[in-house]
C-alpha cells in the first residue's frame, strides 16, 4: 500500500519484510522503519489523528499498526478478525478494515480504540479493498464473489 502522509511525504508498506518505508519526493531520499517481525503490513492511511494507519496479517489474526510522523510504532489488536487487507478512513475519523478470511468489514473507532466486524452480505465474499463512495457510503470488492459490495454500519 502507498499513501500520502500528514508530511507531505508517501508512506508505504514492505509486505514481505516487515517495514514502513517514507519517500520523501522534495530530495528523493527513502527511509525505513521496522515493525512487529512477521506482521505483513499491507494497506496505509492516514488516520484522524494525524498518524499512519496499517493492516498487519500476523500469524493467528489480525493487527492494525500506527506509525507517528515522528516513527513511533504501536500496534492494536483486531480481537475476532483472522486477515486483514484493505483500510480506508470513513466519513466519521473511523478505519474501515476488510477481512477476506472472515468475510467481514471491521471498523476500528480510533478515539475509543474499539474494534467490531459486520458481516457481508454475500457468503464467501472474499471482501479486499475499500473505498469511501461519492454518496458516503463504503464500497468494497468482493475478491472470491466477483462483486462490488456496498455496506452502511452507520
Amino acid at each position: 500500500g502507498i499513501a500520502i502522509g500528514p508530511d507531505n511525504k508517501m508512506w508505504f508498506t514492505e509486505t514481505n519484510v516487515a517495514k514502513i518505508g517514507v519517500l520523501d519526493p522534495s530530495n528523493d531520499t527513502i527511509a525505513e522503519f521496522p515493525v512487529a517481525a512477521g506482521s505483513h503490513p499491507t494497506s496505509i492511511v492516514e488516520g484522524p489523528d494525524g498518524a499512519m494507519w496499517f493492516t498487519e496479517n500476523i500469524a493467528g489474526g489480525a493487527k492494525l499498526g500506527r506509525m507517528t510522523t515522528q516513527h513511533q510504532y504501536t500496534e492494536f489488536a483486531l480481537t475476532g478478525a483472522n486477515s486483514a487487507t484493505g483500510l480506508t478512513m470513513d466519513l466519521f475519523g473511523n478505519l474501515a478494515i476488510a477481512d477476506p478470511t472472515n468475510s467481514a468489514i471491521g471498523v476500528f473507532t480510533v478515539n475509543s480504540q474499539t474494534f467490531k466486524e459486520y458481516q457481508t452480505k454475500t457468503a464467501s465474499a472474499g471482501p479486499a479493498w475499500l473505498a469511501i463512495g461519492p454518496d458516503g457510503k463504503l464500497y468494497f470488492t468482493e475478491f472470491t464473489a466477483d462483486k462490488i459490495g456496498q455496506f452502511t454500519y452507520f
